[in-house]
């Protein structure tokens, strides 16, 4: 007769510290981003499994961003995507290009249609316009979607379940 696997999981959560002392607004989005996507359903999956018994490791540097984010904190990813596309500023514009693709192709691009579309057009663009002016091929409309999807790619499949 089998005997019954003892097995143990452990989650180690954790994130670089992206937020250098009380600085308000972080440059990186990754603790925001992870919390929505990775950590959120990590832990509604437990919810589907009451008897299994794990344990998570939060580090420090992760517990002290995440309460930033609970006290108001920003990062330069959410004030940007913040701005009504048409107030974007021609840098700003470069920063969305640039910066808002920052996902996993097959996981979270291409599952969005809209989002697979612009970042076609991106490649396209790159190609066409090279590194410096390809974020010009994108009009008031493609940085508004950019600006929605990028956000919306980033939740996980648990939270696009509930």
């Amino acid at each position: 007769m089998s005997q019954p696997i003892q097995l143990a999981f452990l989650w180690h959560m954790h994130q670089p510290l992206y937020r250098v002392g009380n600085e308000h607004v972080c440059t990186m989005p990754w603790v925001r981003m992870h919390s929505i996507r990775s950590y959120y359903d990590m832990v509604r999956v437990l919810e589907e499994f009451p008897k299994a018994h794990v344990t998570i490791n939060l580090v420090p540097s992760l517990i002290e961003q995440i309460r930033a984010y609970e006290s108001g904190a920003s990062d330069l990813f959410w004030e940007t995507g913040a701005i009504p596309a048409e107030a974007l500023s021609d840098e700003q514009k470069r920063f969305v290009f640039q910066n808002f693709f920052t996902a996993q192709e097959h996981h979270m691009i291409r599952p969005l249609p809209a989002f697979a579309r612009l970042f076609e057009r991106r490649k396209d663009a790159l190609h066409a316009r090279g590194e410096t002016d390809a974020w010009q091929a994108f009009d008031t409309q493609d940085y508004r979607d950019l600006q929605a999807v990028f956000d919306l790619c980033w939740f996980g499949f648990m939270a696009c379940e509930d």
